[in-house]
């Protein structure tokens, strides 16, 4: 209970003074920080979008690159089937890592802050690949005329 109390208060010490960090910034930092945030977050948003760039490809030339891999490499022939899979997990482990370091360099004030940029773009990142994924292999498994109603 007394050590809780204690965090609890140091905490509030702590936000007292980034409060009044952030009273005393010059309008030129303000703009530096806004224009690297947002220079950040697009980097961060073109990973992302070539990560689904990387899963769409692997998956529309999954036979040429299981062909290949066979063919150049023996001993993948029976881990070639599951390259898409291989990819997105390595995708999925790849992207976190790159969005931490992206909101770390972000400079966020709060540790709240930071925690809430890393659980909600890492969270729609992972979902969005996933989601990417399935849409590219239902469209390879249901036939056109299916999906167009015809």
């Amino acid at each position: 209970m007394k050590i809780s109390l204690a965090l609890q208060l140091q905490n509030m010490l702590k936000e007292e003074q980034v409060k009044e960090a952030i009273k005393k910034r010059s309008r030129a930092k303000k703009l530096e920080l806004l224009i690297s945030r947002s220079f950040l977050f697009t980097l961060n948003f073109c990973i992302v979008v070539s990560s689904w760039v990387g899963i769409y490809f692997v998956n529309v030339y999954q036979q040429s690159i299981s062909d290949y891999l066979k063919t150049r490499y023996s001993w993948l022939t029976y881990v070639a089937a599951f390259i898409p899979s291989v990819c997105l997990t390595i995708i999925n482990g790849i992207i976190p890592l790159l969005t931490n370091m992206i909101i770390y360099f972000e400079r966020w004030d709060y540790a709240s802050s930071v925690i809430n940029n890393q659980i909600w773009r890492n969270f729609l990142a992972k979902e969005f690949n996933i989601i990417i994924f399935f849409l590219i292999n239902v469209d390879m498994i249901v036939p056109q005329d299916i999906m167009e109603g015809s």
